[in-house]
């Protein structure tokens, strides 16, 4: 469901408070842990958890299941996981507060891991880990609107069997799950970054934006997302404003669906024009 615009207008307020320096700081944490976990690296694993962290998932049997902290360290230690693929989705601070989403691929599963974190005596610790695991699915798209009514319809073609080169220009959807589902998709990015080098239309809308990010299509642009995007586009290069729809080359971008006239404009405008600029 789209902001209220006071909402809104807090929400952009808070994210402009957010110091750089300590997103740059729980993002060297949580790389303390991803880097530690592939690696065995004691050292990392026990900067990056307090000593008294805990992760926590659903068992089995549908209750509570938990793990302290230091007993996961060890088995990491023991038996590093080097087959895995992290990526930080999101992250968020409030304070001495904070969490970041990260997703984890391996070759039979995929996890989300939400990273709670808190600063103790001016230096940030995880302090828990709420994680889901589900095995790798392919073969489903998912749909999602602004109210969170979700559609499944066949898919026409694999992305592993897609090339850009069959394409005139490409559309990145919005959906806060939809995109998170959709960067983490084998060949995601590669596929964009097709585009992206053919000099080919690309329009991206809310958090679609992020998939154009891990491409490398967003630094030295101008362009525009749903706010809380903002930290993460400035820090992959992009000059970030605040209006409903924002041209630049090629690249069409927007914030949220109630921007959905004027982006739907200037995405048709743009893609019936010819490849090259």
């Amino acid at each position: 469901m789209p902001l209220h615009p006071f909402a809104s207008t807090l929400l952009t307020a808070w994210l402009m408070a957010t110091p750089n320096d300590d997103v740059a700081a729980i993002r060297a944490v949580v790389a303390d842990y991803t880097e530690g976990v592939k690696s065995g690296d004691e050292a990392r694993l026990h900067r990056a958890f307090h000593p008294e962290a805990k992760l926590l998932s659903v068992g089995p049997d549908e209750t509570l299941a938990t793990w302290p902290g230091a007993d996961y360290i060890q088995t990491a230690v023991k038996r590093p996981f080097t087959g895995r693929e992290d990526a930080v989705l999101q992250v968020d601070v409030f304070g001495s507060a904070a969490v970041a989403k990260v997703s984890v691929r391996t070759s039979k599963w995929d996890f989300i891991d939400y990273i709670s974190l808190l600063k103790l005596e001016g230096r940030w610790s995880i302090v828990s880990k709420v994680y889901h695991r589900a095995p790798r699915e392919a073969g489903t798209v998912r749909a999602e609107a602004p109210e969170g009514q979700v559609s499944e319809f066949q898919v026409d073609r694999a992305l592993s069997e897609a090339r850009p080169g069959a394409y005139h220009a490409l559309y990145l959807p919005g959906g806060t799950h939809s995109a998170d589902s959709l960067r983490i998709a084998s060949g995601a990015t590669d596929f964009v970054q097709g585009f992206l080098r053919a000099k080919k239309p690309v329009a991206a809308i809310c958090h679609g934006l992020w998939l154009l990010a891990d491409a490398g299509g967003v630094k030295g642009r101008r362009v525009t997302s749903f706010p809380s995007l903002r930290r993460d586009l400035q820090n992959a290069g992009a000059t970030w404003v605040d209006e409903e729809v924002v041209v630049d080359g090629l690249l069409v971008t927007s914030r949220r669906p109630a921007d959905l006239p004027a982006f739907n404009r200037q995405v048709v405008a743009r893609f019936a024009r010819t490849a090259s600029p």
